[in-house]
């Protein structure tokens, strides 16, 4: 089941600026890469990700997002075309509002304005993680990922990791037959634990 976290926007201001919650299937596609910003988008069941997909047909997951969360933003902000794709990775609904209202409701709102700043800052600062140890070491980098995700959750050790070996791979942009013998070797180095093919990191 899909942990619910408290939505940026709480949905009775959603509706009341009128957002529409539109339902979707797993693997839909929700906009694609070039689109233009023309709503704002956020989770209310299911899970989503921003994904790029590169000429020699490597896939690149630039985020993966849960109820209560939104993405896409930054096209808005910056007015500029997606960079990336959005996608379902299971079946949900999203609320969207149009990009007019949603700037509206922002400048009508100054807690909600900053909200959003800290919230695009914590992806800044992932973003900025991940591409320091982009040529570092394997294990180096996916440890990395780890932590990051357990901070992030301020969460006790042991911290169960809610990726697949395909979802780290996706992410750090390596195949997943790389992923898979990094995570034997952190097991017998004593960085996580793997309990029914779960990954716990200690």
């Amino acid at each position: 089941m899909t942990d619910v976290i408290s939505p940026i926007i709480p949905e009775e201001i959603l509706r009341k600026n009128g957002a529409q919650k539109i339902p979707f299937s797993a693997r839909e596609r929700i906009f694609t890469e070039g689109d233009a910003p023309v709503f704002y988008y956020q989770i209310a069941q299911g899970e989503a990700q921003m994904i790029h997909y590169s000429t020699e047909g490597r896939t690149f997951v630039q985020g993966i997002f849960k109820a209560g969360e939104s993405f896409g933003e930054p096209a808005i902000f910056g007015n500029f075309p997606y960079p990336s794709s959005g996608e379902m990775l299971s079946a949900g609904s999203i609320w969207r509002l149009k990009r007019t209202a949603f700037l509206e409701l922002l400048s009508s709102c100054p807690a909600l304005h900053f909200k959003f700043s800290e919230v695009l800052s914590k992806r800044l600062l992932y973003k900025s993680v991940m591409q320091r140890e982009s040529t570092g070491d394997v294990v180096h980098r996916i440890a990395e990922l780890f932590k990051y995700m357990a901070e992030a959750q301020q969460a006790e050790r042991p911290f169960l990791i809610s990726l697949t070996r395909q979802e780290v791979a996706d992410r750090l942009g390596l195949r997943v037959e790389t992923v898979i013998r990094a995570i034997k070797k952190m097991e017998k180095e004593g960085i996580v634990s793997l309990i029914n093919k779960k990954i716990w990191l200690k």
